[in-house]
């Protein structure tokens, strides 16, 4: 599986490579950061001297990378056995005794994985319920219920307190938890530990203070709802700009930068194309996307979603407003008794007064309904 998901990641940047280099696109590996405004300092990757570039408009687009709370004794374990949601995917062997620390898409992705693997899986969750604060509950309690049915263990409304080495060769990680609730104590042996609690954007080496590009507290970029920067001609997108950590958002920023901040193509491939010429006004942002963002968890079943839950809905809604829930299981529906997979259920939010629907949410096996 690890072999499969190397190869299929070294095809797909050898192509996205090739594409760049036969459009004409000057490619520079290597580690770059700001040395001013509209200027760029490389440090190649190949050992070459430092280069320095400069251009009309910069992208940032660097993504995030996971992040690792500080916890007391996690560096005095076998760093390859802390895991994130990259090396994770590096493992040879199933571990014995999986503990995942987070309650996310991320968290349950790959417990669910490895439990079906074969590992032993515990999943720590400092809050009341897994997935988001924001999540409707009665989707997250759903959720949970599948998990425990797939033999995964959750302790919910706990946080780590230490990690230590033990004696077993096995399970050589000694955690230590605490229960908020109850304040009850307890202590489990692990063989991995896998950090699903966030992200953190990869913002911290481009010395942004040298052009003077702001930044929030978590170090991400703001930008307008057209994705510019603080600063003229330099724009985010992708992870790095903060909101929501999808894919496909960054292929859609793309769009936004596109419609509103690229030159014109030429007519004709005998006219050559203007800097200077202005986009076509275009109303598409993040903002008039907002509300229509569908996501995914790939676990089995999909938990899938699109608008925003129903605790999102009411805390920001007038006190009038008014909405109708409708929900189902999946055993009502013919697919999933046909195929025998009759896990999960489906939720609808309407809008009582246009009888719109503006949130839906569906955990199940596939779409057919």
């Amino acid at each position: 599986m690890g072999q499969r998901k190397r190869d299929i990641v070294d095809s797909f940047r050898a192509g996205s490579e090739k594409r760049l280099k036969s459009a004409g696109v000057d490619v520079i590996m290597g580690s770059a950061k700001f040395v001013g405004v509209i200027k760029v300092e490389v440090d190649s990757t190949d050992g070459e001297e430092k280069e320095r570039v400069t251009a009309d408009r910069i992208f940032i687009n660097v993504g995030c990378r996971p992040f690792r709370p500080p916890v007391p004794g996690l560096d005095s374990v076998d760093q390859s056995r802390i895991l994130d949601s990259t090396s994770v995917q590096e493992l040879g062997d199933v571990p014995q005794h999986l503990v995942v620390i987070g309650g996310g898409i991320i968290a349950l992705e790959y417990a669910q994985l490895m439990r079906r693997l074969g590992a032993e899986v515990t999943i720590v969750q400092r809050n009341p319920r897994l997935l988001s604060r924001r999540e409707d509950p009665e989707l997250a309690e759903c959720m949970q219920d599948i998990l425990r049915e797939d033999g995964i263990s959750l302790l919910l409304n706990t946080t780590i307190d230490t990690v230590s080495n033990s004696t077993d060769t096995n399970l050589p990680i000694t955690i230590t938890a605490t229960n908020s609730t109850s304040s009850s104590k307890s202590t489990m042996q692990a063989s991995h530990i896998l950090f699903a609690t966030g992200r953190t954007p990869n913002t911290d080496s481009l010395n942004l203070p040298a052009a003077d590009i702001a930044t929030t507290s978590s170090g991400h970029i703001p930008v307008t709802p057209t994705l510019k920067t603080n600063i003229d001609d330099i724009y985010a997108l992708g992870d790095v700009k903060g909101g929501p950590a999808f894919t496909h958002i960054s292929y859609d920023d793309f769009r936004i930068i596109k419609a509103h901040h690229l030159p014109l193509p030429p007519a004709s491939s005998n006219q050559p194309s203007s800097s200077t010429t202005p986009p076509p006004s275009n109303p598409y942002t993040t903002d008039s996307r907002a509300p229509l963002i569908p996501s995914v968890a790939y676990t089995d079943p999909q938990f899938a979603s699109i608008g925003p839950s129903l605790p999102s809905l009411l805390s920001s809604s007038s006190p009038s407003k008014t909405y109708i829930t409708y929900s189902m299981p999946a055993s009502w529906i013919a697919r999933g008794l046909e195929t025998d997979e009759t896990r999960g259920m489906l939720k609808a939010v309407v809008d009582a007064e246009t009888e719109r629907i503006v949130s839906f949410r569906r955990l199940r096996w596939r779409l057919g309904i």
